[in-house]
């Protein structure tokens, strides 16, 4: 079989759509893969082990994971590039005996291991939260910003007061930073990934609720009919909830930006037209657009990609038919790394499941693999084909 042929056949195996010789022959291959293997050394068999116990362990365990709802088929694990618990082994359609071949380089990157999220008061002061003990670090307006036992910020009331007038504050979260977590003074929940931005009161009055973002937030709000609450985004769209849960991923290096619904009911619109046209979205749409028009937007069924779009959320890298580039601007983000590319890069897809406390050694030994080459100078990251 051709390379076509064979990713159609793995693509109806894991949509319980072959016939029982189909069946038969995926599964002898895939077992064919795990018996058939040749180790260079010790550890690499270990590892290989290693690999193949959490993989057992996770269909006992969790029959529904975040890769595949139908993990049970072992042979899903052979069709992609899976990275699991500092076990790395590439499986490719085109040649499933791939081994790993090692990255050299003289500096690795760790994972970020703190966050260097700063919040800026409404005066100007700056407090980097993780160099910051635990408990009240400001009170404005009666609103103490106070930091958890869990690092998690959140702002609370110190009195019964209301206040009239709103104060805003910024979070930001630089590249090469951890994820923070943010409690607003009404009890919605932001998490902030890294090279993004949250404008925010300290506390809310007036007759709806608005944050300002820039690159990546998840939120759960709490939902308030009388007060809306209203996400602003660079190109001026408004992402209105009606008791909700959402990402929103508005990076600039990236081709769209995209409002994606987990729960409840977004209505999405132009700060400048608010009275006009809105698109509305559903649990399981995503909308994806460009400039500030709602022609540009593309509406459409995600539902088997949320785990993909909140993988940041849970300290996972996740990437499904994703290129090359793609993959790359995150590991920019994470580790803080310019890339550049040496030519025509190879246009090759991956499949992909990797844990975000990784080096970034350990990251790139999973792609160098299959179709490319890596030289990294400081937090300079060059890409070129093999």
């Amino acid at each position: 079989m051709n390379k076509k042929e064979i990713e159609n056949l793995l693509r109806r195996y894991l949509a319980d759509n072959v016939s029982a010789e189909e069946k038969a022959v995926v599964e002898n291959w895939y077992i064919s893969q795990f018996t058939n293997m040749n180790f260079s050394n010790k550890e690499e068999k270990q590892a290989y082990l290693r690999m193949k116990q959490n993989i057992q362990k996770r269909i006992v365990e969790q029959p529904v994971v975040s890769m595949y709802p139908k993990l049970k088929k072992l042979m899903a694990i052979a069709a992609i590039l899976l990275v699991i618990i500092g076990s790395y082994w590439v499986y490719t359609i085109q040649n499933p005996k791939t081994k790993l071949a090692p990255i050299t380089a003289k500096n690795d990157l760790a994972s970020p291991q703190s966050s260097k999220a700063v919040i800026t008061l409404a005066d100007g002061t700056k407090l980097p939260i993780d160099s910051l003990s635990n408990g009240t670090l400001a009170v404005q307006n009666n609103i103490s910003i106070v930091k958890n036992k869990n690092g998690e910020i959140v702002y609370s009331n110190t009195t019964s007061t209301n206040t009239n007038t709103e104060t805003y504050n910024t979070l930001y979260n630089p590249r090469g930073s951890k994820m923070v977590a943010l409690t607003l003074n009404d009890g919605t929940k932001v998490w902030l990934n890294s090279e993004s931005s949250l404008k925010y009161p300290v506390a809310f009055a007036g007759n709806y609720r608005q944050v300002e973002i820039t690159g990546e937030a998840y939120f759960e709000v709490e939902h308030n009919k009388q007060h809306p609450f209203k996400v602003k985004l660079p190109n001026g769209f408004i992402i209105e909830d009606i008791g909700t849960a959402f990402n929103i991923n508005t990076y600039t290096d990236e081709p769209f930006s995209k409002a994606t619904l987990i729960e409840g009911k977004v209505d999405i619109y132009n700060s400048s037209t608010p009275n006009q046209s809105t698109i509305s979205l559903i649990p399981g749409y995503q909308a994806s657009f460009t400039g500030a028009s709602l022609e540009n937007i593309k509406v459409k069924n995600v539902e088997d990609e949320i785990e993909e779009v909140t993988a940041w959320k849970n300290g996972l890298f996740h990437f499904e038919n994703a290129d090359i580039k793609t993959i790359l601007r995150q590991f920019a983000r994470w580790y803080d790394l310019d890339i550049s590319y040496a030519g025509e890069i190879k246009n090759k897809k991956f499949f992909a499941i990797i844990h975000k406390n990784s080096s970034l050694n350990e990251v790139i030994k999973a792609l160098q693999a299959s179709s490319y080459e890596f030289e990294l100078k400081g937090k300079e990251l060059t890409v070129r084909n093999k």
